[in-house]
Formats: C-alpha cells, structure tokens, sequence
C-alpha cells in the first residue's frame, strides 16, 4: 500500500472516530441539560466530566486529522 493510501485511510479512521465523539458529545450534552435537576450530583459530576472529555478528544483528534492533511498535501 502506498503512503497516499495509509495517510488517507488513517484521515478516514480518525473522522469516524471524531463523528463517534461528537454525537456522544451531544448525547451527553443533551442529556445533562435535560436531566440535570432530577439526579444526584455524582452522577452530574460524572456528566460534566465526560463531557470535558469528549470536548477534548474532538480537539485532539481534530488537530490530528489537520497535521495528517498537511502531510498529505506535501505527498
């Protein structure tokens, strides 16, 4: 397999993985917003948390499917 072809795989592995996050994201978000009043604070605190979570893994991987289009674009 050329390297055109592995970057490109590995761009398509790393949206699936982002789509995975953001509908978890809104999932989470939604979730929160709605039940937020009617359940106990650890599991709120736990919401909050994944969400944090979830945030941050949709900017990590986001900066990984850019630095791997720049390395495609020089290929």
């Amino acid at each position: 397999m050329a390297k055109i072809d592995k970057v490109k795989e590995t761009i398509n592995i790393l949206k699936f993985w982002l789509g995975i996050a953001v509908a978890t994201l809104l999932a989470l978000s939604g979730w929160l917003v709605l039940n937020y009043d009617k359940t106990d604070w650890f599991i709120v605190l736990g919401s909050v948390v994944c969400v944090a979570i979830c945030a941050t893994a949709i900017y990590y991987i986001s900066k990984i499917i850019m630095s791997q289009i720049q390395e495609l674009e020089e290929l």
